[in-house]
């Protein structure tokens, strides 16, 4: 039988603290990671804003998987992928 691939934030929900808590702080640090992305982009030179840029996508596409989630998870079981 194959391991099963699972997330950080599904990691750390096993470990104890609630899926509540969990998908708002995966949401929290993407939009943290953002903003200092486009902080770097403001203040430094060009070269440093495309890193910036790029770190600032991927921060976001990351936080994304758990915004679905967070509608699922607030809904319960009984709602869920209706």
């Amino acid at each position: 039988m194959p391991m099963k691939a699972l997330g950080a934030a599904d990691r750390l929900m096993a470990s104890g603290p609630s899926p509540n808590v969990v998908r708002k702080t995966c949401i929290e640090a993407a939009c943290l990671v953002s903003t200092i992305c486009m902080l770097m982009c403001a203040f430094r030179d060009p070269d440093v804003a495309v890193g910036g840029l790029l770190l600032s996508s991927i921060g976001h596409g990351l936080g994304g998987f758990n915004l679905f989630a967070i509608g699922q998870t607030l809904a319960g079981p009984s709602a869920t992928a209706k």
